[in-house]
């Protein structure tokens, strides 16, 4: 893309969505993967590039994760992003601020003797602090070998010891013991790990390896440290420990509601089942084991007897690792327990005797995966869980086998497949095991597929497919994008088809189809037929032109490329040698990954183009070597350009320069760097009004010299040799193809069309037309020529005989007389007349019509009558058209004939005298001074008008703004040549001059550079703002800097949570702190600076809260209008001295609505408005006026008085407030 300011515009939801497509974010959520590899997250890399609103999502997104470990032998904190791709660098400035989740892997060992601490209030986190963070990870660790803690056991372990797991154990016993100071150290711990992230609202804990022993042995500070830690916030994360959860060593009363339980490791939970039970109404993630826990349990209240509810449960995984078919099923009747599922497991038989999960979770449920016993089988079919309109946002299903041996379920594959695809039909994801134990009919049951045509992700793991049934899997499964199987193999060849013709036979049979298969993932299998492998992907590549790659296992990877190297290296074979569109597709793509990356994954390129990687390096090497030698070139031709530039003609001699470097002018133009150069294209419409005979010559010529049609014209060059912008090149220089249809050509679309081609694929066998619009434009007016259309209408005037018949039939056939039976007998009782009605007049129909009507008797009805039998036309007909053509001749003519007289007087003055007197050109024509000026084409001689701070005549800036507001007042638009001849200056510096005098400044980048080094030399605003425009302030120059010279920032909207926050602080602060204030501690609080209209949100909030409404109610604004007005106070004062926001002051100040005051003013209130505007003393304050008159708001007030003083009732006085 050449050109991204488009994407600068875009809603952030809209690139959030970008993003997340580019990613894969959907994928890998349906796939149930957690993280991303580094294959996903280099693929957001070049989103850097496009604008700042792509770069703060994708730092946004490889940002909100930072890792530090901490540990006793460190002497600083080991810190990096978690999730920013490993091959990529990291960025130079902090990402703190970014951070919303942080992760610790924390040596206990460093806790306990303050090392911790210590690196977290060194001084690369001194005063250092994550505002975003609310999720809390810590990895618990200890490093048994490196420890210096751990002795010989004692007799006492009661509190502190490590017990042995059996009385026979003879390794030797070691306790740790702890230092002195572990409690405080402790406490300091967890205080300045709150004081870093203070916004924490969940927090995950995780012991490992010998912290897990030391854990299951309570010892005392490993207990104080979890429990100080689960005391920093309210909602916790559990996580499993070994066998046993973690909340098991602590007061369940004393640990807050959870958000995620996972008790699926072995663990007894009726150890939790009350935790559970508890949080009911937080829990959001749900990991049980059915075999260890009384799934009953969950769903009954034991104290109520009622049924509980979980409204904000996401994912619920049941499992079980042992047999629980011999489990009671219990039935649950008019429930509705999971109402917001998104994500459902079922890895046990089916737990109850009803569809219970399923129950009002239609439209939420999105993730299923299930092993099929036969217990699942049975319900899904009694309870008919799964209909065509049931669970319509089920994107991804997986189906598993039993870990255990169960009975055959299905008899058949097809009856299996069946099965499967009858489960949410509209998924996209699907992952189907074990279909090759049916080998007999595993054809039919792929054929299932058909009509399916919404899957997008298909898995076969266990299934090898040949080459035949992936061509038929692919072609029917429209969508699909990635498949999963064992190795493929070739199969058994169609009849009479050779190897050496296979490609052609592919290429025939079933090019082009599947457009969006991408990938087929390969799974592991040991010593496959690589050669065989090989040759089934690169047939496939020909029939799919969008399949990119085949993924292996890594061990795989070179034999499979060698292999796929050795298969594309053979003579005659189809992807041999790549083409140069393929090799300029990967010198783009290498060109990408180095400016994202420091190393470029060439094997996966490898596998995508199917080179080898010496070819794809000895491409990108040569490529860089000619991007050399042309840098060079364009140095020389850019110069060139610039010397041979000529400024009568606004153009480059490009014949001139082309023979100087002894290159191709086509050469030559392609090599032009406009953006080092100092040329501007210009706009030949906007600046002369249009493209002159000379011009249009010079164009047509150029084309010809370079080009054989239309359709090949590169009009970006176009417009560098004519020195114009390239769409106005293009849409001036595409009029002069315009070729016609011919028989042959008609026949030829015709044989197209019948194909069923569209008519972009027909225009690409006629390039000699601009486009297919014109080319179907121009057809169909042939086909119309050729099927008579233009001669067999008939005259739409009504007769009276058929007006009558029409009533008859409608009175006679109401009921049964259609629209069309009545045209047909219409039709029939017509008299063909022969003329027509509807045609476009062409050319020779106007000459004609124009002789004809020309002479003495050109106004009797007779002639008419003659035109229009001549014609084939009506004599009303005839007689509008000649109104119309006989009007645009005598224009033409007309126009003609003045512009000539009128530039042969303003050439005879030029050449007498220097300057043009327009009253004696208008009396000599005899025309208007205006028509004068605007009719004159004579540019000969005219002067430029360039804006100099030093030499600027304000007189000359009077003398063209008089005249304009003089013959062109508004809102007539101006004609600037016509401005241009008064002043005999260059029309577009006219157009300029006029522009800066309005106060429209456009900064380019050379002014906000010059801008900056006038600054740098000791200017002021107001001296930098002269030079560049005599309207422009030292206002508009300092904040054009400042967005210049200043780092765009990213603004986020304030959240909702962030509003209720405020809400908040706002109660606690209201009345104890200025106004002013509580707007910067909330600012610095909550770091509200870089959000978007942070200070006019917290306004807003503060002028809603009740004091400061009471405060707002009872204050006197005509008092208060009064003494604005005579300069006894402002609204800032006034907002300082009544402590309330003062946009909510400035808001009160002004009138009601102008909707609850009639618009018409009476004789009294313009008297009294008048009156107010003479007299007064001070300025006219329209707000304390409209206080006064009561019957008009204050815009009405400033509406009237410019109304007024155009009027000239009024003089012009001081600009109103």
């Amino acid at each position: 893309m050449d050109n991204l300011s488009a994407f600068q515009i875009l809603p952030h939801h809209v690139v959030k969505l970008i993003v997340d497509h580019v990613a894969g974010c959907s994928r890998l959520r349906f796939d149930g993967v957690t993280t991303y590899s580094d294959e996903y997250k280099t693929l957001q890399m070049p989103l850097l590039w496009v604008c700042n609103n792509f770069r703060a999502f994708v730092h946004q997104r490889f940002c909100q994760v930072h890792r530090l470990t901490l540990k006793n032998d460190q002497d600083s904190v080991e810190a990096r992003l978690y999730s920013w791709p490993t091959s990529c660098k990291e960025l130079g400035y902090p990402t703190h601020l970014l951070a919303k989740e942080l992760r610790f892997d924390l040596d206990i060992e460093s806790v306990y003797s303050g090392k911790a601490l210590q690196l977290l209030s060194g001084a690369a986190y001194e005063g250092c602090s994550f505002p975003l963070v609310c999720k809390l990870n810590i990895d618990l660790t200890i490093d048994v070998e490196g420890c210096y803690n751990w002795e010989p056991e004692g007799d006492d372990l009661r509190d502190d010891g490590l017990e042995p797991d059996s009385d026979n154990d003879d390794t030797p016993k070691t306790r740790y013991v702890c230092p002195p100071d572990t409690a405080d150290n402790i406490t300091a711990f967890v205080q300045r790990v709150k004081q870093m992230a203070p916004m924490i609202s969940e927090i995950d804990v995780t012991p490992f390896d010998e912290v897990e022993n030391l854990l299951k042995s309570r010892n005392v500070h490993i207990l104080d440290l979890v429990q100080q830690l689960f005391g920093i916030v309210e909602k916790h994360t559990v996580i499993t420990c070994g066998s046993d959860p973690l909340v098991k060593y602590f007061d369940l009363e004393a640990i807050g509601d959870l958000v995620y339980m996972d008790c699926s490791l072995d663990t007894d939970c009726n150890d939790v089942t009350p935790l559970i039970r508890r949080s009911t109404q937080t829990l959001q993630f749900l990991d049980i084991d059915i075999g260890n826990a009384d799934v009953t349990s969950l769903l009954k209240d034991p104290d109520g007897g009622g049924f509980l509810e979980y409204p904000c449960l996401q994912t619920l995984i049941l499992r079980s690792f042992y047999d629980t078919a011999a489990l009671p099923k219990v039935v649950f009747k008019d429930i509705v327990p999971f109402p917001r599922l998104l994500h459902l497991s079922l890895l046990s038989p089916y737990p109850f005797g009803d569809d219970i999960v399923f129950r009002g979770n239609y439209s939420t449920l999105e993730y299923l995966e299930m092993r099929l016993f036969p217990e699942t089988v049975s319900v899904f079919k009694k309870y008919r869980v799964f209909t065509p309109t049931s669970h319509s946002k089920l994107k991804c299903l997986k189906i598993r086998m039993p870990l255990r041996r169960v009975p055959d379920i299905f008899a058949t594959a097809t009856e299996y497949m069946q099965f499967v695809l009858s489960i949410a039909p509209g998924a996209s994801v699907r992952v189907i095991p074990d279909l090759a134990k049916y080998p007999e009919d595993c054809n039919l049951a792929l054929s299932a597929l058909k009509g399916h045509g919404c899957i997008q992700i298909l898995s076969l793991r266990d299934t090898s497919l040949s080459l035949w049934e992936a061509l038929t899997l692919v072609k029917s499964l429209p969508l699909l994008s990635d498949l999963t199987t064992r190795a493929p193999d070739l199969g058994e060849l169609p009849l009479g088809v050779s190897m050496a013709g296979l490609p052609e036979y592919v290429r025939a049979a079933y090019a082009p189809m599947g457009k969006r298969f991408r990938c087929w993932n390969i799974m592991y299998q040991r010593e496959p037929n690589y050669s065989e492998l090989a040759t089934v992907m690169l047939l496939l590549a020909l029939a799919c032109p969008n399949f990119d790659y085949a993924a292996v296992d890594y061990e795989q990877r070179e034999p499979f490329m060698a292999a796929m190297q050795e298969k594309i290296d053979e003579p005659g074979h189809a992807l041999a040698g790549p083409s140069a569109d393929i090799q300029k597709a990967i010198v783009d793509e290498v060109r990408l990954l180095r400016q994202v990356s420091e190393s470029i994954p060439w094997y996966r390129l490898a596998s995508k183009y199917c080179l080898s990687i010496d070819v794809l390096q000895s491409i990108y090497d040569q490529a860089e070597v000619d991007a050399q030698q042309r840098q060079q070139q364009s140095v020389l031709v850019t110069r060139a350009v610039e010397r041979h530039f000529d400024n009568t003609l606004d153009r480059c001699n490009w014949e001139a320069v082309a023979s100087e470097l002894n290159l191709p002018l086509i050469k030559c133009l392609e090599l032009f760097d406009t953006s080092s150069s100092t040329i501007q294209p210009r706009s030949l419409i906007e600046s002369y009004g249009g493209w002159s005979k000379p011009d249009m010559a010079r164009l047509k010529r150029f084309i010809a010299n370079n080009y054989t049609d239309g359709a090949t014209v590169d009009w970006r060059l176009a417009g560098a040799y004519m020195n114009v912008d390239a769409l106005e090149c293009q849409r001036v220089g595409q009029g002069t193809f315009n070729a016609p249809i011919n028989e042959v050509v008609y026949r030829r679309i015709c044989e197209f069309r019948e194909s069923k081609l569209s008519w972009k694929d027909v225009h690409q066998h006629f390039l000699q037309y601009p486009n297919f619009t014109h080319l179907r434009s121009r057809w169909y007016w042939f086909k119309a020529k050729q099927e008579g259309r233009t001669s067999d209408k008939i005259a739409a005037e009504w007769t009276d005989s058929e007006r009558e018949l029409m009533k008859g039939l409608i009175n006679r056939h109401v009921q049964s007389t259609s629209i069309t039976e009545l045209v047909s007998i219409i039709k029939t009782t017509r008299q063909q007349d022969g003329t027509i009605s509807g045609s476009r007049w062409a050319a020779p129909d106007d000459e004609t019509l124009l002789k004809m009507i020309d002479g003495s008797a050109m106004n009797t009805a007779a002639k008419w009558e003659q035109a229009g039998k001549a014609l084939g036309r009506s004599a009303i007909a005839c007689k509008c058209r000649f109104a119309v053509v006989n009007h645009s001749r005598m224009h033409i003519q007309a126009t003609a004939d003045s512009q000539s007289l009128v530039a042969s007087e303003v050439q005879r003055q030029r050449e007498s005298n220097s300057a043009v007197d327009w009253s004696q050109v208008s009396q000599a024509v005899g025309l208007g001074l205006r028509e004068c000026l605007e009719l004159c084409q004579y540019d000969l001689g005219k002067a430029r008008w360039h804006y100099d701070s030093d030499s600027f005549s304000q007189d000359m800036a009077d003398r063209m703004t008089g005249f304009i507001e003089a013959h062109y007042p508004a809102p007539t638009p101006v004609n600037y040549r016509a401005v241009s001849n008064f002043m005999w200056v260059t029309t577009e510096d006219c157009i300029r001059i006029h522009d800066i005098l309005q106060g429209k400044f456009k900064w380019t980048e050379a002014d906000y550079e010059r801008a900056a080094a006038l600054r740098a030399q000791g200017l002021t605003y107001n001296e930098v703002a002269r030079y560049f425009s005599p309207t422009l302030t030292q206002g508009n120059v300092c904040s054009a800097l400042r967005g210049y010279l200043s780092p765009k920032q990213v603004q986020e909207p304030i959240s909702t949570d962030e509003l209720s926050e405020i809400n908040r602080l706002i109660d606690e602060y209201a009345g104890k702190y200025p106004v002013v204030e509580i707007i910067d501690k909330i600012r610095t609080q909550l770091n509200l600076s870089k959000r978007r209209n942070c200070h006019l949100r917290l306004s807003s909030c503060i002028a809603a809260h009740p004091r400061y409404q009471a405060i707002l109610r009872g204050m006197d604004y005509n008092d208060l209008a009064n003494r604005i007005a005579t300069g006894q106070t402002t609204v800032k004062l006034a907002a300082k001295e009544f402590d309330v926001p003062q946009r909510a002051l400035a808001k009160r100040m002004e009138s009601p609505n102008s909707k609850a005051y009639s618009s018409d003013w009476t004789e009294e209130e313009i008297r009294k408005l008048v009156d107010y505007m003479q007299t007064g003393d001070s300025k006219p304050s329209m707000v304390y006026f409209s206080k006064l008159l009561g019957t008009k708001s204050s815009k009405q007030c400033c509406k009237k008085i410019d109304h007024l003083r155009s009027k000239g009732v009024l003089p012009r006085l001081a600009k109103t407030r």
